[in-house]
């Protein structure tokens, strides 16, 4: 189908290796489904505070499981215990499935989230945020949008 898979391209998979090390700074939370002792679906989730963000949801190709959707039984799993785990919010990210039609008691617009982790990382994240604030402000007025429309267009990016 063209997508990419997140656990062979782009080096990702040393990333997702090295948030979910001991010591990174990052919680990060895996939700395994197995069937007969072997994994058929698995969520890769970070949490920050009482937010819990679904990065990643992947399951088994195997044509014998799959009328059984074996994602959906681990989202579905995920979400009878980490609201009694402590986690206020359950962020299954951006697109619409059934899941989320079913199952989501709040829709809010889509937003960044970035934790810096480090000094740098908090500063590039407050100038991030101020870019993405002004940039929504621009948008969202009229005097202001067709000026930057016409700076984007003469090569600037706004």
């Amino acid at each position: 189908m063209g997508v990419r898979d997140p656990f062979v391209h782009d080096r990702l998979t040393d990333f997702y290796h090295a948030m979910a090390a001991e010591g990174s700074g990052v919680d990060v939370r895996l939700h395994v489904l197995r069937l007969n002792d072997a994994v058929v679906a698995v969520r890769y989730n970070v949490v920050h505070n009482d937010r819990m963000f679904c990065l990643i949801s992947s399951m088994s190709d195997d044509p014998a499981i799959q009328n059984g959707s074996p994602g959906k039984q681990c989202l579905l799993r995920v979400m009878q215990t980490v609201f009694d785990r402590g986690m206020r919010v359950f962020d299954m990210g951006s697109g619409f499935t059934d899941e989320k039609r079913h199952w989501c008691n709040v829709q809010t617009p889509l937003r960044q989230h970035y934790i810096g982790l480090t000094a740098r990382g908090t500063l590039i994240v407050g100038v991030h945020r101020a870019f993405q604030k002004t940039r929504a402000r621009i948008k969202a007025n009229k005097q202001l949008k067709t000026p930057a429309r016409n700076i984007r267009g003469a090569g600037v990016s706004a």
